[in-house]
């Protein structure tokens, strides 16, 4: 999966390389069509001064006024424009297929981006142990809450992880399973069961603030773990937080 992010991003990237490149040439052709066309435009007056020159270079070698030629007959016209193979019109030819085919290409890149995800290259945490990542709603989240103030067999402080699980639950969060960890914790932390829930693991620290004050995420322990009961994020309280009634 990690693989595939990178490779996205890498296309992600050549997209908006690609699309770059594309507004050059597309910026390239304009001018190119703008000079052809005002070279077009002045193609009968160029013809037009070609043939009085040649008239009048005629009539020199000849030795009479380039009038008298003119009056000779449409024939003798005939055979100056012949001689000077001024084109009867002209047409415009645009190199369309090579522009066509830079065009396809960049559409293509960019569609492969978009559809990689390759966009979350800018997102600098983005796939890395999924910080970065948008959580879950708070229902979709389950939070276990044990008591940390006691272990080693002694109870801990009464009522202290009902006291943060109902704080807990009228955040919107899913309570799970509410019990005393089996070690003491000298300081409260709030732990993921991978990395895929730090986010929420923070969230959940974030909304328990007020109450615990901050409050630091760690990935979960062994012995924490097997008393979660599946629960993605679980908060331990620990004895600084052990006034909280």
């Amino acid at each position: 999966m990690e693989l595939i992010e990178q490779i996205g991003a890498f296309l992600g990237l050549a997209a908006f390389l690609g699309l770059a490149v594309l507004v050059l040439l597309y910026f390239q052709q304009a001018r190119d069509v703008r000079r052809l066309r005002e070279w077009a435009g002045r193609a009968p007056e160029r013809a037009a001064a070609a043939a009085e020159d040649a008239t009048a270079k005629a009539a020199e070698e000849a030795g009479v006024e380039p009038e008298q030629l003119t009056a000779a007959g449409p024939r003798f016209s005939e055979r100056v424009r012949a001689k000077l193979r001024v084109p009867a019109g002209m047409r415009e030819r645009l190199p369309a297929g090579r522009y066509l085919a830079i065009i396809a290409a960049g559409i293509a890149l960019i569609a492969a981006g978009v559809a990689t995800g390759a966009f979350g290259l800018f997102d600098d945490e983005a796939g890395k142990g999924g910080k970065g990542s948008k959580p879950p709603p708070p229902s979709k989240v389950e939070v276990a809450v044990l008591n940390g103030t006691g272990g080693g067999g002694a109870a801990g402080v009464p009522g202290l992880a009902e006291t943060v699980a109902q704080e807990v639950r009228s955040d919107g969060y899913d309570v799970g399973v509410v019990t005393d960890a089996r070690s003491s914790f000298a300081e409260s932390v709030i732990m993921y069961r991978s990395a895929d829930e730090m986010e929420s693991a923070q969230q959940v620290a974030d909304e328990l603030e007020k109450l615990m004050g901050k409050t630091p995420t760690e990935q979960v322990t062994d012995d924490v773990k097997t008393l979660t009961e599946g629960a993605l994020v679980a908060v331990v309280i620990g004895d600084n937080n052990s006034d909280l009634q």
